[in-house]
């Protein structure tokens, strides 16, 4: 099989602009979360102060991504009672190709920076300055031996596909069934799956982000409220220096030079996965067929995201001791050479911090495409279906499935800290894990009308109301979702409260004192709890129908439905920001739908 699949992307993003408001502007200390009480995402926005924002200035593309498939199949009964199912595929994903190349192809971390010679001259005169005033306790950032790195570009006569293309996505299987006693059946399988590749590369310096400055001096006060009312950073002028314009590839190491920049490496992840099942199926006493089973899967070669441009570990220690050595504030030797309107580039100072990055002109360089990401499922499943038979005319025909499943789902598929490789990456549940999930549904003709148990002898209407009506339900429960984990301090020991309710879903209680982490110190909160988890899923809907024979030809099918039949309300996951008011509450609108009742009509002819 070949195919190609063209994308023609038009992403116009935010061109009128997107802001938000943190409290960062109202709040008592600037470089922390504060308190409850301290600081206001409102009287931000009345001030005109927005703790984030951006504004893009998109270009379209049109990318060609070819990809063949072989696939091969045999079913082999080896004997009476043994069938053997084997199977091989194998894909080619083809790097797509951009129409006009409008495509970054990586990060040269060796090349060096154009303006490398005009920033080290900056950074020493800087240094001089600075390292003269005893008052300064600490001295000057020291400069580097020059400065590296930038985004590269498909060039004219070079290769045109962003990605080297994966020629190992061999994927055999094998199925097995085999009835080795009486009305007792084993089914086991193997399979290697690939998913298709989701990356779809960078276009920095064809679709163009400016970035909100809410800071000039690394967050110690807000730009918008360095000069008068509605001036430069507020809302009435909140990109003073302009708005970045596409520049193409012409720029090359110098686009997004200032900002935080992200790029996909040469490979590309089409993840791996590793399905492996066991069960056995026996038709047991009293019309009852049960099914037990073993379900499983392994994937891996899934991307995870790292920031290479972070401060070196004796920096960041140093930090930690002293907070003041990195988030003071030191003449920026890139100020009237980078760009106005980019992060780096906007101040007369900068934080320290910054200055200690490997790069220092970049503000953080994130591969995206690191093979790293594992995820692993474990289920056992067991279902039970009985249809009653015996006289039909006196129960009607009935069928009941019952099913339950108890799973883990585990990922390690980032680090808590994405800048540390000193970490591995965590291993925890994923997010959308639920270990208890129970289905019980039925159908069931009712014996009502002509020939059956009630109203057997019905006159013509009373037949065509009561007679050939069905229902059919679904009963529904699912575990909830774990919590997301609160990366804070707290006097309180455990989260967990015996009387859960919607109002102190977890130990909220003020005398925990909950308080951000200090700067500079490693997260160690996972991202979600194991035994924290949001309301279960509960659900029952209903369904009844009947078809009426107008004619011989002319039939006519009402059937009346009730979802969440109970009304039963599932509210969203529990607010875990230490500044909301609503800390530890359950949210007051409910992520489910209420009771909705229909009823519907069709003619068939």
């Amino acid at each position: 099989m070949w195919s190609t699949l063209p994308l023609d992307l038009a992403a116009l993003g935010r061109p009128n602009g997107q802001f938000s408001f943190d409290r960062s502007a109202t709040r008592q200390y600037p470089l922390r979360g504060g308190t409850v009480s301290d600081g206001s995402g409102i009287a931000d926005m009345l001030l005109g102060a927005p703790g984030s924002g951006f504004l893009d200035w998109n270009d379209t593309y049109y990318r060609s991504w070819p990809a063949i498939a072989l696939f091969v199949q045999n079913d082999w009964k080896a004997s009476r009672k043994l069938t053997v199912n084997l199977g091989l595929r194998y894909d080619v994903q083809f790097p797509f190709v951009e129409r006009w190349n409008r495509m970054n192809t990586g990060f040269d971390y060796k090349a060096v920076n154009p303006l490398s010679d005009r920033i080290l001259s900056a950074w020493n005169a800087n240094k001089a300055v600075y390292d003269a005033n005893k008052a300064n306790a600490f001295p000057f950032p020291p400069p580097p031996i020059a400065i590296y790195g930038g985004k590269t570009f498909i060039e004219p006569g070079a290769s045109r596909h962003t990605y080297n293309t994966d020629w190992t996505n061999l994927q055999p299987r094998i199925g097995i069934a085999w009835a080795f006693a009486p009305r007792t059946v084993l089914r086991t399988g193997f399979g290697i799956v690939h998913r298709t590749a989701a990356q779809g590369g960078y276009t920095d310096g064809f679709s163009q982000q400016t970035a909100y400055q809410a800071s000039l001096n690394g967050g110690i006060s807000p730009a918008a409220l360095t000069g008068a009312s509605g001036g430069p950073y507020s809302l009435a002028n909140p990109f003073p220096n302009g708005i970045t314009a596409p520049s193409g590839r012409e720029r090359g190491l110098l686009t997004n030079i200032g900002n935080g920049v992200s790029f996909d490496g040469r490979q590309r992840p089409i993840p791996r996965t590793f399905q492996y099942s066991f069960g056995l199926q026996r038709h047991m006493w009293w019309n009852v067929l049960l099914d037990a089973s073993y379900v499983g899967s392994i994937t891996n070669h899934d991307s995870l995201a790292y920031n290479s441009d972070y401060l070196p570990t004796d920096i960041f220690l140093q930090g930690q001791k002293t907070t003041t050595f990195l988030t003071r504030t030191v003449p920026n030797p890139f100020f009237g050479i980078l760009p106005a309107n980019s992060t780096f580039g906007a101040s007369s100072t900068v934080a320290a911090q910054n200055l200690f990055y490997p790069y220092p002109s970049f503000n953080g360089i994130t591969i995206s495409t690191n093979l790293w990401t594992k995820i692993r499922y474990d289920s056992l499943q067991l279902s039970a279906q009985k249809l009653f038979g015996g006289n039909r005319n006196v129960s009607g025909a009935l069928t009941m499935v019952f099913s339950y499943t108890f799973s883990k789902n585990m990922q390690s598929s980032n680090r808590l800290n994405n800048w540390n490789l000193n970490e591995e990456p965590v291993h925890e549940l994923v997010s959308y894990d639920k270990p208890q999930n129970i289905s019980y549904s039925g159908v069931w003709d009712i014996p009502f009308g002509k020939g059956r148990h009630f109203l057997p002898k019905p006159n013509k209407f009373v037949h065509q109301v009561i007679s050939g009506w069905n229902v059919n339900w679904i009963y529904r429960f699912t575990s909830g979702n774990p919590v997301a984990g609160i990366d804070a301090l707290s006097n309180c020991a455990d989260l967990v409260v015996e009387n859960q309710t919607k109002d102190r879903w977890f130990n909220n209680d003020k005398s925990c004192n909950y308080r951000a982490r200090a700067s500079y110190t490693l997260r160690v909160v996972p991202d979600r709890y194991a035994w924290l988890r949001q309301m279960d899923n509960l659900a029952i809907n209903l369904a009844v129908a009947k078809t009426f024979a107008l004619t011989e030809r002319w039939k006519f099918n009402l059937r009346g439905e009730a979802f969440n039949l109970m009304n039963h309300p599932i509210y969203k996951a529990p607010d875990t920001g230490i500044t909301s008011v609503r800390f530890g509450m359950l949210p007051l609108d409910q992520q489910n739908f209420p009771r909705v009742m229909q009823v519907s009509a069709k003619l068939i002819f």
